[in-house]
């Protein structure tokens, strides 16, 4: 286990504190997911309120329509 804390911490003696680089990476990488994951959700949100609207049942008919 120590072994695997080696690889995504790197001790830094002169500062007396744990390096920020992967904090740093993980944070970013968050961050993409979350910006990522926003857009989507708008996408689909914003397609399903257009089909919404298109869509017969949910469709105002005008005097022409109705026949």
């Amino acid at each position: 286990m120590a072994n695997i804390l080696t690889y995504c911490y790197h001790y830094d003696p002169q500062a007396n504190t744990h390096s920020l680089r992967v904090v740093r990476v993980v944070q970013l990488g968050g961050m993409v997911t979350v910006a990522s994951l926003g857009s989507f959700m708008f996408v689909m949100f914003r397609r399903d309120i257009q089909l919404g609207r298109n869509h017969d049942l949910t469709r105002k008919r005008t005097d022409d329509e109705k026949g």
